[in-house]
């Protein structure tokens, strides 16, 4: 079974040296939000089956894998499975050049591959960042509402034409 899925069912503990269901989550959101404006469409394709057989099943970073695995979670345009090894080679570049994966070596037909988390790729992590400073520094909404302040309900009053927007009847400022 998938060490995430044991982990929310509650049949195994979370272990220190894997990634927790928390981070998980909010990792994931990462590839969907952040990651897919930095590498191209076909690229984190990959990269999403890569960090589903990573994170997902292991809850580790490492994975030794055929190129061949990694494609046959992926469709083509046409329906198609992709069992080619070129096809998703040729999708790695990408990967590689903004740092998301590491292909420690290639072992006959399995890569020995590490999958870096999206909050660890640099220009996701800038991304990131600059989300958090910015809901750092958007202002509040403003929690008076026309219960709590009178010039509100007034303004609420002359919106609805001094009329009850329920029965329609007039209604006085007194009200």
């Amino acid at each position: 079974m998938a060490y995430i899925l044991d982990v929310m069912n509650g049949k195994i503990e979370p272990r220190a040296d894997r990634i927790s269901l928390e981070q998980y989550i909010v990792e994931n959101s990462y590839v969907t939000k952040h990651l897919s404006r930095i590498v191209k469409d076909k690229a984190l394709a990959v990269y999403h089956v890569l960090f589903h057989l990573t994170f997902f099943e292991t809850g580790k970073s490492e994975i030794i894998v055929p190129w061949a695995k990694v494609g046959s979670f992926i469709r083509s345009e046409q329906g198609n499975i992709i069992d080619n090894n070129t096809t998703v080679k040729r999708r790695l570049g990408d990967l590689f050049q903004n740092k998301c994966i590491f292909v420690n070596r290639q072992r006959g037909s399995a890569n020995e591959i590490v999958v870096h988390l999206p909050s660890e790729i640099p220009a996701c992590k800038e991304l990131i960042e600059k989300e958090e400073s910015t809901l750092l520094t958007t202002e509040k909404p403003d929690d008076a509402d026309y219960y709590t302040d009178p010039e509100r309900r007034l303004m609420v009053l002359e919106r609805d034409r001094r009329k009850c927007t329920y029965c329609l009847v007039d209604v006085a400022e007194d009200s």
